[in-house]
């Protein structure tokens, strides 16, 4: 089992991928379930192409609030891998999220890091799934910041 923070960062995470025998070793993760034996699993707030989104609280930082997105651990081609790869060299620019803690566990690969506002996906249905011009303008103006 392997777990990084902020402090330690590696771009080798690959090296460290732990492998299960088999399917049956891997139990979903839930609401509920403890992390590092720290995170709790509070809430699961999205879904992705690559996994899950959940918002979990640190038990050792008065339950602070914490977005954690977690991949199974499947292949060597692991888009939460590479994200967290981007988020590290990304790690002092404004706007992006701040990654707390990263590693694998139970079989799978998870990512800790800042919660931020509304993902594009809630935007658009909050908008009744059609987005303006001046709307599209907006979010990439405060992607350009």
């Amino acid at each position: 089992m392997i777990s990084k923070n902020e402090d330690s960062f590696t771009d080798n995470v690959q090296s460290e991928r732990k492998y299960y025998e088999s399917d049956q070793d891997i139990q979903p993760l839930k609401v509920g379930d403890n992390i590092q034996n720290r995170f709790l699993i509070s809430q699961k707030i999205g879904e992705g192409s690559f996994g899950s989104v959940f918002k979990v609280l640190d038990r050792k930082n008065n339950n602070a609030q914490w977005a954690m997105k977690v991949e199974e651990d499947e292949d060597e081609n692991s888009l939460l891998e590479r994200e967290i790869k981007v988020l590290i060299e990304l790690r002092k620019q404004q706007g992006f999220p701040q990654i707390k803690f990263y590693g694998q566990e139970r079989g799978y690969t998870y990512c800790i890091m800042t919660m931020l506002g509304k993902n594009l996906e809630q935007i658009f249905r909050k908008l009744g799934g059609v987005m303006t011009l001046a709307t599209v303008l907006r979010l990439a103006i405060q992607l350009n910041r």
